[in-house]
């Protein structure tokens, strides 16, 4: 792909200038991303998501038209959308998902979708659910939606595990990406200068939420009567108007109240600039536990001393006393005493000030954002390519073989000092490094390792890298065992000698320049007593057009692989033919048209073979324009039945089936000692001498 990433941002998501969808936007552009919008306006402000969350079952009917009329005008603005690698649904787009999904369908891209906040969560934390039935019929809608996605965004990894248990979304599809702050308030306020004989300035600015605890605040202020300490409070929200009563209950002279929501750069200019302190959340909630609010990151980015509750979330990022200073939540007295220290150690505010704007830069500014989320990004698209391309029911029987073949070859004379490891030596999309995660978690009854169980690590690389991004992606998405993924050749595998007891290569020594170099290297790293498992095609005599299309640069006589073996320092414990008959119509029915589309595709003359030469078919004023007209207009459908019917599981089973008396037919000709290449291919094992 020689253009940018290209990131689709469709739905009716929230558009505020500021807000999170406008932070995500910056950080992809800021890292070369391509951003296309398509948006369809839903809502009209905050009050009108909670009127409808609040309202009766009529007017949530009414709701719900008004959500269809927007899927309809979003399936007409996003009708000429080009080509994508990324359909994106952004905070507050949750009623999106369903349309959103078609579209990536439609694409052929994934679906990611960045909700900040959780309807159900949102909900019971606002106490919106009026009714007993509300509540749960949330929660039920927002699971199904959920799971419409393939990539769920989260703003801490705190938040994810509270999701992955409330909503049952799948920890391996959770993506952390910090809420961050828009750049304005790093650009737009003035460094911090402490003010000598003036009294601290404490902001709170927010929505006044219940998680915000602005009544620990205010029991706060109330404990630093006669300190020359003034809080002024910026915003509205749920609990502003409780909030100020509570503070002319308590006569709190030096306690202000800003009832307005003002756009960033009034904020800075009329409240930040001349901070001394901005406050975070101090609620003792649930769900203060596993956020770290935009409030927070807004301050650290203007530059000024940040006391917020110390939570799990906070400290996944920010580290209390360094950067920022972390009170107990729901401890008024807490709150009061940090800020008297702060009151009286003006170079301390100074310290915290200038640290905390260095760790924004550093670690939640758009420009990091931007290169975590494009590197994210770029992964998800490379599993969700691989996992299109699937692979056909013969390389999933040669995976099955190839870990049965280390399997029934244990790399170990003995034990080992500690748990051996295992290298996939041309991993491709995963498949065959997954299936060795997999079967390395099984154990011997006696609780040692045995069969394909190396024990600790896996390591996997290819020489392409959104192949090799494709693997490590489906790895981290997997529950095998730790497997490591890398970008590598070959003839220069970055492992120390001897580190690996066990290696496995399927189809990927006829594709290198140089196999004898990667054989020896391959040895190289294998441990004394290690095995190696391999599979390459049969038959150098049948070398042809199918095999350049498939970028292979050799086939193998039984001779030539045995050599190879040897030349490497190997001994040759096994070496037997496989794909007998089933195998070989399977490459001319299946194998060879595939490679013929891929051509097709790629740009490749359709008249020709694959290695440029003419098929011998021409079309001359005979008609044979109309039949090639014909051919074309019929080669879409077709492919589409094809790859339809080859998903089906029954398809599958009876080329399993079919591989397995293959299988048994090799196995007849090895009893008798016929090394014949009839065969799709042979398979091996070499063994190091210890």
């Amino acid at each position: 792909m020689n253009r940018p990433l290209r990131v689709a941002f469709v739905g009716t998501y929230d558009r505020a200038p500021h807000g999170r969808n406008a932070i995500v936007i910056e950080a992809l552009r800021s890292a070369g991303v391509e951003v296309i919008e398509r948006h369809v306006p839903l809502w009209v402000g905050t009050a009108d998501k909670v009127a409808a969350a609040r309202g009766s079952a009529w007017q949530l009917g009414r709701v719900s038209r008004r959500v269809v009329g927007a899927w309809r005008t979003l399936a007409a603005v996003t009708a000429d959308l080009p080509a994508v690698d990324v359909v994106w649904v952004g905070a507050t787009g949750l009623v999106d998902l369903p349309i959103a999904r078609r579209l990536a369908d439609r694409l052929e891209a994934p679906l990611v979708f960045d909700p900040l906040v959780s309807l159900a969560e949102t909900v019971r934390d606002r106490g919106l659910a009026k009714g007993a039935w509300r509540l749960p019929v949330f929660e039920r809608i927002e699971r199904g939606l959920f799971a419409l996605a393939d990539q769920v965004v989260v703003d801490t990894a705190a938040h994810a595990a509270a999701w992955v248990k409330d909503l049952g979304l799948d920890a391996a599809r959770a993506l952390t990406i910090p809420v961050g702050a828009p750049r304005i308030f790093h650009d737009a306020t003035p460094a911090y200068a402490p003010r000598p004989g003036t009294p601290l300035s404490v902001v709170y600015f927010g929505q006044f939420i219940p998680l915000h605890g602005v009544e620990v605040m205010l029991q706060a202020a109330d404990r630093l009567r006669g300190q020359a300490i003034d809080f002024t409070f910026v915003g509205l929200g749920q609990t502003q108007a409780a909030a100020a009563r509570l503070a002319d209950d308590l006569a709190l002279a030096r306690v202000r109240f800003v009832p307005a929501w003002l756009p960033p750069d009034d904020l800075i200019r009329a409240h930040i600039t001349g901070a001394d302190v901005c406050l975070g959340v101090f609620a003792d909630r649930p769900k203060t536990a596993r956020v770290v609010p935009y409030k927070v990151y807004a301050a650290l980015a203007a530059g000024r001393t940040v006391v917020t509750g110390d939570t799990p979330a906070l400290r996944e990022g920010l580290m209390p006393g360094e950067d920022i200073v972390a009170v107990p939540c729901g401890d008024p007295a807490a709150l009061a005493q940090a800020l008297t220290r702060l009151a009286a150690a003006p170079d301390e505010r100074l310290r915290l000030a200038v640290a905390g704007r260095t760790t924004w830069e550093q670690r939640f500014s758009a420009h990091r954002l931007g290169s975590v989320l494009r590197a994210a990004l770029a992964e998800t698209v490379a599993v969700h390519r691989a996992e299109r391309r699937g692979i056909g029911p013969r390389q999933r029987w040669r995976v099955a073989h190839l870990a049965g073949l280390i399997d029934g070859a244990p790399p170990f004379a003995g034990a080992w000092d500690h748990p051996p490891a295992v290298l996939d030596v041309g991993c491709g999309d995963g498949a065959l490094a997954l299936a060795l995660g997999g079967a390395r978690q099984r154990e011997r009854g006696d609780g040692g390792f045995g069969g394909a169980v190396f024990g600790g690590t896996v390591y996997a690389f290819d020489a392409d890298l959104e192949r090799a991004r494709a693997a490590r992606g489906r790895a981290r998405r997997s529950t095998a065992a730790p497997t490591h993924v890398f970008v590598a050749d070959a003839a220069a595998i970055p492992l120390a000698a001897a580190s690996v007891q066990g290696a496995v290569s399927g189809e990927v020594l006829e594709h290198v320049v140089d196999d004898v170099a990667a054989a020896r290297e391959i040895a190289r790293v294998l441990a004394g007593g290690g095995a190696l498992a391999i599979t390459v095609p049969a038959g150098a005599a049948r070398f042809g057009a199918a095999d350049r299309a498939a970028g292979h640069r050799r086939r193998y006589d039984a001779a030539a692989l045995e050599r190879l073996l040897g030349d490497a320092g190997l001994g040759v414990e096994r070496l037997t033919g496989w794909g007998f008959p089933f195998g070989r119509l399977y490459d001319a029915l299946v194998q060879r048209p595939a490679l013929a589309a891929l051509r097709r595709r790629s740009g490749g003359p359709s008249s020709r073979q694959p290695d440029g030469r003419s098929d011998g078919r021409t079309g001359g004023p005979s008609g044979g324009g109309v039949r090639r007209d014909v051919r074309r207009s019929l080669r879409a459908p077709i492919a589409w039945a094809v790859r339809r019917l080859a998903r089906l599981r029954v398809i599958d089973v009876v080329w399993q089936a079919l591989f397995v008396i293959d299988a048994r037919v090799a196995a007849g000709a090895g009893q008798h000692g016929r090394r014949e290449a009839r065969g799709s291919g042979w398979d091996a094992v070499g063994r190091k001498a210890r």
